[in-house]
């Protein structure tokens, strides 16, 4: 099967089956930066996904979702309409698609904070004890703050009450841990955590306007008057509606139009950086 027909095959079973990813993969934020080769035309992408849409067998279930759809239906529409769609209908959609990369990418770019922290703290600690203090001081486990106002303690000394082995002792602490604060890992360490607390202090955020709630609210402005399962135009989104939305889509870890549109933003952005 070539490239574009298991596209098709791969949308098919994503909308009805909701095809998931093996635990083993990486997240979807990750897999589409590592997958996106340099100098990746735009083109390739688009040809092969443009066309993709799910025109399986009716069966009595699917008929009565059908029933439920309405405008919705615009959503099996091709990836191009998600991108270039003046329809006003596609608007919040694509507003759902964009948050949902921006809290994938969070999650990944968190990924990767973490465990930068966490190799540039091993490797601080390694420099850290090294240093012999001229008191009881415990330099094990020590933040930049707190290492930042130990040193200022340290050179706060009145070193005119100390004898001369004592300033000898006391001048290569603070050499020491002088070099260690100026050095490429504290500078790391203080950049990344940095980076990590304010996405962090996103996240919240971010996962909401990915949410259900977030999706459903964006189904709710696409939706036709008197469909939703209820002829209230503010009913609640039915659940088996909400469930095959989340699958065309592919909300979470499931493949759908949110891919799409990633793979061709990658695409554009290689392109763009090349």
């Amino acid at each position: 099967m070539n490239s574009a027909g298991q596209g098709v095959a791969n949308f098919i079973g994503g909308l009805f089956g909701g095809k998931q990813k093996p635990a083993q993969q990486q997240s979807k934020a990750t897999k589409a930066r590592n997958a996106t080769p340099r100098g990746q035309e735009v083109a390739a992408v688009r040809a092969e996904i443009r066309n993709v849409k799910a025109t399986p067998a009716s069966k009595p279930r699917e008929r009565n979702l059908n029933a439920k759809l309405g405008g919705l239906n615009s959503l099996n529409r091709n990836v191009n309409a998600y991108l270039n769609a003046n329809d006003p209908r596609m608007v919040t959609i694509r507003e759902f698609i964009g948050n949902s990369i921006d809290y994938e990418n969070a999650l990944s770019d968190i990924e990767t904070l973490e465990r930068t922290v966490a190799e540039a703290r091993e490797a601080l600690d390694t420099a850290l004890s090294g240093i012999d203090p001229s008191d009881d001081y415990s330099y094990e486990g020590k933040s930049l703050s707190e290492l930042n106002e130990r040193l200022g303690e340290l050179n706060d000394i009145d070193q005119t009450t100390l004898s001369e082995t004592e300033v000898e002792t006391l001048e290569a602490e603070i050499s020491a841990l002088e070099s260690a604060l100026s050095s490429e890992t504290a500078e790391t360490l203080s950049k990344s955590e940095a980076e990590l607390a304010e996405l962090e202090g996103k996240i919240d955020d971010l996962e909401a306007a990915a949410s259900d709630e977030a999706l459903a609210e964006a189904l709710k402005d696409m939706s036709n008057p008197g469909k939703n399962a209820g002829t209230d135009p503010d009913a609640e989104i039915d659940p088996e509606v909400l469930e095959w939305a989340k699958e065309v889509l592919g909300v979470g870890e499931l493949d759908g139009r949110i891919d799409e549109v990633r793979a061709i933003r990658e695409a554009e952005e290689t392109n763009t950086d090349g």
